[in-house]
């Protein structure tokens, strides 16, 4: 055993000295040095940074150029006009709802089972005093809120610009010159031998005896490649090339090829199907074959009221291609039916001993005092089969580079002195032209140690494999559309230069590259101050002998490289400060927060922020998901490979695949509203920092990187011909534009500015006491689309497959589940508080009651349907019963109350009684979000909103829902005068709405 230990660790030793300075490949070329880095670096980084600039405004006009012989009154897209949709992303980041909802948690925290609390009884003074205080928080949440979202809309800019001047405007500012973004490229695994969990596409190996079909997984055809499909693949129908092959295999060996066409992974039945193998499958007499005209009736999707017997093989087929889906991912991952005697123990000391049965309270018990899971292994949302995988420096594999506008930092890559590498990014994807692979661009090597400054051509390659780019800083450049100024003059500059006819004379040559000069002139002279102060941050950062350069897996990943050379203090907050610039902005909007590894804010109620999707496909690279498709194409899986129904009932799934209906609005519902119905912004602002990411992803992707689009877009198939390819590139140059558009108009809110101050400052109250506040900015909506948001997956069957999805009322089934969650006034928990089950039930051994090893737990179709229509049913209602609960209308005044010698005091009230929602049962002090269809600002005024700034003699009205946390209670007819008089209460809610709110200065 000695020997055999030996032996490992030397291996282990072996291949980590090879691979402990890069992972990346690079060219092996030689290097010219310049100099010493802290005396030539910024120069030269700056110089680099305006080469990126003058190709990239090539490509503009190139582009602009092409564009004049499409653009027509039926090809253009108007410029989207309704901005609405942001109010959720106010509510989640501002300083006062964000405290009222803290507050709202920890009375849920604090509360017990309603069925299980005392009668109510007369409340003391401090209790009366704690509940007027949170009523008037809520009454400052909606007087502030109303503000911010009425100076916003003041703030919203029109368009004025027409034609091939408004697309100048928009390709510049989608060019994002100022943006800073984090980007994960794709890389294999380190060792061939090393396996990923992830769900391959299936294949049709064949037919049972019954008719049943039997699946394998699909591998790729690619001659000496064999491996099994995972994610989006191609498929040529050429008979002399590889039918099917893989996105690796594609990259390398066919990419551009018109043959070949793009596929999401999806489900194989809608394939294969067909009425004849239904036929085959289906021996139901009692159902009709054919209908009154003669013609076959289809059999697929299955009709569960057509008749079929209970075992018709039909409505087994979910079951079936689940089934083999869980095979496939075993096989895909290395496991096997037999659990290995290392991953028993490992389940065994997880559970703290094979009898302990404290383990699944005490896990859950951790879970909910906690605001974050910061460990994945201790992610009840998971399934059980990732435990394996799970690892809290997830990311330590994962090339992480960091792009400032035109420019690429990045350690890792070989040949580099084995220090950071300083590239020309990959232009934006505008038009077809595609950049030479065999072209070569500057480059800059910053060595470790000492800083020495090398510089070399680089040849450019195909286009890197992105797996998401994450926003961090939008900038300021061209955010809005401008009547003159610098900003004009460079856009009529791009335009007219667009105009003239390209040719290769030597003097037309010359005088195209001169006005290219110009306009790079221009651009330096509106944004120069603002990319010097960027590089001489980074670079200054770079220079400091403690940030290491040199690229290792365990203490210095390419993520950490990232965070290190990005400075948080000044590109913290989420605005820019007033200070740093006169006229135009540092930035316009910063996701810049805390880099904390896994953190996945636990959510417990509505007002919680839940993790957006950008932040929970990052967290599949804590489980070994390296392999999985990107960003987009992951969440188009969910309509294809995981519901079977396609897109649903969105506009805009092609380039954003998510439903965009709000979840527990309850009876602010407003259908008009839902996703599919929705304007641009609205389905935008969903999940701003989600948008912003896939923006930047479709800006990045060449139009066969898509597939064949369906009827509903084809008039923006990026497979469709240069007009509709044009198309494809305006949705997203629009969709860039909302967003920067609406968020210029929150930069020049004063008071949503400082609101937003907590987010970043020192000393933030609600930070110290919950740091994973800073991410807030990151996450969006409750979306109502069912089962997308990673703590509510399904388990068992559910997780792979959804259960509608071999049904004939399938749409109508997503659509009433998507309803019902958008009526529910909020979240209510399973019976079963944990989600997947825990470790001493986790493992992949299939048995006659466990089909499902790793992927079992609480969470199925029936539970939730049951729970929505339960939900819906009792909207403002506990589990079983009534509670009897006071509502009282305080009317604050502003003077004493007639007939009252203590001057002053709370005299009006009234009685009633109203049910209470189990999940709402500790305080209603949360926003609540009532949208406003007409001006889709968002919440509906509430009275006295109108008089914010606070009018004398007008009565402020507010409603308190009282319950145990601070309880109320009439005896008879007694009302809230008597029993103020009865305490002897001196202090009117008025004064102390002035003692404690008005006399507060930070809005």
């Amino acid at each position: 055993m000695a020997r055999l230990k030996d032996i490992i660790v030397a291996q282990v030793s072996s291949s980590s000295q090879r691979h402990q300075q890069c992972i990346t490949p690079g060219p092996d070329l030689p290097w010219e040095h310049i100099g010493s880095g802290p005396e030539r670096l910024l120069e030269e980084v700056e110089k680099l940074y305006w080469h990126g600039v003058r190709g990239e405004m090539k490509n503009i006009i190139e582009t602009l150029r092409t564009w004049q012989e499409y653009s027509s009154k039926d090809v253009d897209d108007p410029i989207p006009s309704q901005l609405d949709g942001y109010d959720t992303f106010i509510t989640n980041i501002t300083q006062w709802p964000r405290k009222a909802a803290e507050i709202y948690n920890d009375d849920l925290g604090r509360a017990k089972d309603l069925a299980d609390f005392p009668a109510l009884h007369w409340l003391d003074m401090s209790q009366y005093e704690t509940s007027t205080e949170k009523v008037l928080v809520q009454k400052k949440v909606q007087i502030m809120t109303s503000k911010i979202k009425k100076e916003i809309k003041s703030q919203i800019k029109p368009v004025t610009l027409e034609g091939l001047e408004q697309k100048a405007w928009l390709l510049l500012q989608s060019s994002g010159f100022l943006d800073i973004d984090k980007i994960i490229e794709h890389r294999p695994p380190a060792h061939k031998s090393a396996k990923r969990p992830a769900i391959p596409q299936l294949a049709l190996s064949g037919f049972d005896k019954s008719g049943m079909p039997k699946f394998e997984a699909q591998t790729c055809m690619q001659h000496g490649c064999a491996a099994a499909i995972v994610s989006s693949y191609f498929v040529s129908k050429k008979p002399e090339e590889p039918k099917i092959v893989c996105e690796t295999c594609y990259r390398q060996h066919h990419y551009g090829k018109e043959s070949y066409v793009k596929t999401y992974k999806h489900l194989l039945c809608n394939d294969i199907i067909t009425n004849e193998v239904a036929s085959q499958i289906c021996k139901c007499t009692s159902v009709k074959r054919h209908d009154s005209t003669g013609k076959a009736v289809d059999l697929y999707p299955y009709d569960d009221t057509a008749g079929h017997q209970a075992d018709c093989g039909l409505s087994r087929l979910s079951e079936v291609e689940a089934q083999a889906k869980f095979e496939g991912i075993l096989a895909v991952s290395g496991r096997n039916h037999k659990t290995k005697l290392a991953e028993v123990v490992h389940a065994i000391s997880m559970a703290g001993g094979s009898g302990s049965k404290m383990q699944p309270y005490l896990r859950e018990w951790k879970q909910k005092s906690h605001r974050a899971i910061t460990d994945p292994a201790e992610d009840n949302h998971i399934p059980a089969f990732f435990d394996r995988f799970a690892d809290k420096d997830g990311l330590k594999n994962v090339h992480m580079s960091l792009r400032v506008g035109t420019l690429v930092f990045q350690i890792g890559v070989a040949n580099t002195k084995s220090g950071a590498l300083v590239t020309i990014r990959e232009p934006p994807v505008f038009g077809q032209n595609a950049p030479d692979p065999t072209f070569v661009r500057p480059c800059l090597a910053v060595g470790s140690s000492p800083r020495e400054l090398w510089k070399q051509d680089r040849p450019v390659g195909v286009r890197k494999r992105y797996a998401m780019i994450m926003k961090q800083v939008v900038g300021s450049a061209f955010v809005n559309c401008p009547e003159n100024g610098l900003e004009r003059k460079i856009i009529d500059a791009v335009t007219e230069a667009a105009k003239s006819p390209l040719s290769a004379e030597k003097g037309v040559t010359q005088t195209q590259d001169q006005n290219i000069d110009a306009i790079v002139e221009m651009f330096k002279s509106l944004v120069g101050g603002h990319v010097q102060t960027y590089l001489r941050s980074i670079t200054a950062l770079l220079l400091r002998p403690e940030i290491n350069l040199t690229w290792s897996a365990a203490n210095n990943s390419c993520q950490r490289f990232c965070n290190s050379i990005l400075d948080s203090s000044l590109f913290g907050p989420l605005f820019a400060r007033a200070d740093s610039s006169p006229s135009v902005p540092l930035y316009l909007m910063s996701f810049v927060c805390q880099d904390e590894g896994y953190n996945q804010r636990v959510v417990r109620s509505r007002h919680d922020v839940p993790p957006g999707l950008a932040e929970e496909y990052l967290g599949n690279f804590y489980f070994g998901r390296h392999d999985d498709s990107d960003l987009i194409d992951s969440c188009q899986e969910y309509w294809y490979d995981w519901s079977g129904t396609g897109p649903v009932v969105t506009k805009y799934d092609d380039l954003f695949p998510y439903d965009c209906t709000r979840a527990y609005a309850g009876g602010d519902n407003n259908l008009e509203l839902s996703c599919g119905r929705c304007s641009l912004s609205r389905h935008l602002w969903a999940s701003p920092f989600d948008s912003w990411a896939m923006v930047s992803m479709h800006l990045m992707r060449d139009s066969f990187m898509y597939p064949a689009s369906t009827v509903h877009h084809q008039s923006r198939n990026p497979r469709g011909g240069p007009a509709s390819w044009m198309r494809n590139r305006l949705l997203a140059l629009h969709s860039s534009s909302v967003l920067s558009r609406v968020a210029t108009a929150m930069a020049g809110s004063p008071t949503f500015r400082i609101s937003t101050v907590w987010l970043h400052g020192k000393g933030s109250p609600l930070l110290e006491k919950n740091p994973g506040l800073s991410r807030v900015r990151m996450g969006g909506i409750h979306r109502a689309q069912p089962f997308s948001h990673y703590y509510e997956k399904g388990t068992n069957r559910l997780y792979f497959v959804a259960d509608w999805a071999s049904r004939l009322g399938r749409i109508q089934e997503y659509t009433t589940l998507r309803d019902n969650r958008a009526k529910s006034v909020g979240i209510m928990k399973l019976p079963k508080e944990i989600h997947f089950l825990e470790p001493q039930d986790r493992n992949t051994k299939r048995t006659a009651d466990n089909p499902y090893g790793g992927f079992r737990g609480a969470m199925t179709q029936p539970d939730v349907e049951a729970l929505e229509s339960e939900r819906v049913r009792r909207t403002t209602n506990l589990a079983n019963r009534q509670m009897a609960t006071t509502t009282a209308t305080f009317t604050l005044l502003g003077g004493p109350v007639a007939g009252n010698g203590t001057g002053g005091v709370l005299v009006e009230g009234q009685r009633a009684v109203e049910e209470v929602p189990e999940m709402e049962g500790a305080a209603a002090v949360g926003v609540e979000e009532e949208e406003d269809v007409e001006g889709g600002e968002g919440v509906e005024e509430v009275e006295g909103a109108e008089e914010e700034e606070g009018a004398e003699g007008e009565d402020d009205v507010v409603e308190v829902l009282c319950l145990e946390s601070y309880p109320y209670k009439y005896v008879g007819n007694v009302g809230v005068g008597e029993f103020l008089e009865a305490h002897k209460f001196e202090v009117s809610p008025r004064n102390y709405f002035q003692q404690h709110f008005i006399a507060d200065k930070s809005y």
